[in-house]
């Protein structure tokens, strides 16, 4: 192994916050969404059903039949992520997708198939909910999720030469 003649310079602020947890807002959300994601993860366990996928499907439940880049959008996902999550529930036949006659574009909906799932898992995602919010407490939920909220509702400005992507104002 080749020896390195001297260490790197420091660099300041990372030396600075050295010591200090999750100083990065996004290294934050992605630790808690992993935590989430486990959470919910595990009062669906044996349903059949991710926490993703039971997402889709409640949205589902609260529209007729949407156009595949609506649904992404009311969802704030990508399109193409939207797209393979689709293809998974319609291979169990949870979704399906159609073209209606005269149009391109692309809708989905819950099938019967889905809709009793979703009648079935709602119990236990309310109790993961439920245990979410009996740990936190009323204040912190409501607290994290108007955050939480504000930063999906902000606009990113992606010209990064103005040192400020994020656009909008906090609720």
């Amino acid at each position: 192994m080749p020896k390195r003649s001297a260490p790197f310079p420091p660099i300041p602020l990372l030396e600075a916050v050295r010591h200090t947890p999750h100083v990065c807002m996004a290294e934050a959300a992605r630790a808690a969404n992993r935590t989430l994601a486990r959470h919910y993860g595990a009062y669906l366990d044996g349903t059949g059903i991710a926490p993703g996928q039971s997402s889709l499907l409640m949205q589902l439940y609260y529209v007729d039949a949407i156009a595949v880049t609506a649904l992404a959008a009311r969802m704030g996902t990508e399109r193409t992520t939207m797209v393979r999550n689709i293809a998974a529930l319609e291979r169990t036949g949870q979704v399906e997708t159609f073209t209606p006659d005269g149009s391109r574009v692309r809708k989905v909906r819950l099938t019967a198939n889905g809709r009793d799932l979703l009648s079935g898992l709602v119990a236990h995602w309310d109790a993961a909910q439920q245990a979410l919010k009996d740990r936190l407490g009323d204040d912190a939920w409501d607290t994290i999720m108007t955050a939480l909220r504000t930063l999906a509702d902000m606009e990113v400005d992606t010209d990064t030469s103005r040192n400020t992507p994020l656009r909008g104002t906090a609720r």
